[in-house]
């Protein structure tokens, strides 16, 4: 009896990062006593009143998360910087788990950062990695209570190009964004901005910091990821001036990746000036450490083009 209760609080804890809630235990019609033998006999690690680690289980930031939103409560779910570096959103890293629960209802919280929220429903939550977060859309609601606002700009760029839609978030917006609720106006005008036709998010942290040093600058930001070519297609650039017959692209690759691929850039280039247009790179160190290079040299592009 004792072999098949370990074996079934290690199955659920193989699903869980190495981790068992006193919920499972309670399923699994584990006693009082059974579970405090096994506390005493080191086969469960007390994290919490709430969740048990299984000693000798690898100690991950997915773990960590796991249990701050096992800890909460059942309407627990992973969120904010915690919840965005889940979903591999650029720019985030694992910290201080953070959670998100729904206010008025049995929570408690004492691994992690509690927010609590009067909204909540099934499709605002999801499962990624073992783990309960806020769907894509609401992250980006949440970040925009937190954090600046030129990076909740760029969580829901990252965000689009992980497959959230702009009315995924309009519709989060309006159900949750109220007047004095910190970030609720910055998420409106974000929303605003990419509701129109063709609006493509920046495809690389570099496309982002060349459209921010275009804003910056009071030059125009262009046409992102436009097919471009003659009569033949010849690829999707970076960022383009159809009025200047410009493209710029952006590298950021490595040097000896530079190296390998310049022949294929060089005749990816000639074919575009064939066609017409006229070509600018610039790389990572270009846009990030000599920006007012970059802009000169963009400046002039531009009008020389009259």
């Amino acid at each position: 009896m004792a072999h098949q209760l370990d074996a079934a609080i290690a199955d659920v804890a193989a699903k869980r990062h190495g981790l068992v809630g006193r919920d499972d235990l309670v399923r699994l019609n584990a006693t009082r006593k059974q579970i405090r033998h096994r506390k005493t006999a080191g086969r469960l690690e007390e994290l919490s009143p709430f969740v048990f680690r299984i000693p000798g289980c690898p100690r991950t930031p997915q773990q960590a998360l796991l249990a701050a939103v096992i800890d909460a409560g059942r309407t627990g779910v992973a969120t904010r910087r915690a919840g965005a570096a889940l979903w591999d959103v650029p720019g985030f890293r694992f910290g201080k788990p953070e959670v998100l629960v729904k206010r008025g209802g049995d929570h408690r919280g004492r691994l992690g950062l509690i927010s609590e929220t009067s909204w909540l429903p099934p499709h605002h939550v999801t499962i990624r990695d073992g783990i309960p977060v806020v769907t894509l859309a609401r992250l980006c609601f949440e970040l925009g209570a937190t954090e600046h606002r030129r990076r909740t700009e760029r969580a829901v760029e990252n965000a689009q190009l992980k497959g959230m839609t702009i009315e995924d978030l309009a519709e989060v917006v309006g159900s949750l964004a109220k007047r004095g609720r910190p970030g609720s106006t910055d998420l409106r005008e974000i929303v605003e901005a990419r509701a129109n036709d063709g609006y493509t998010p920046p495809a690389s942290e570099l496309e982002a910091r060349f459209r921010d040093l275009c804003r910056a600058a009071g030059l125009p930001e262009g046409v992102r990821q436009l097919n471009a070519g003659g009569d033949a297609w010849v690829g999707r650039v970076d960022v383009a001036y159809p009025d200047a017959k410009l493209l710029v692209e952006l590298d950021s690759r490595r040097h000896w990746q530079v190296l390998l691929e310049a022949e294929a850039d060089r005749r990816r280039d000639a074919e575009l000036v064939a066609a017409g247009w006229r070509v600018l790179r610039f790389t990572w160190d270009m846009v990030v450490n000599h920006p007012e290079d970059t802009v000169r040299l963009l400046t002039l592009a531009l009008r020389s083009a009259g």
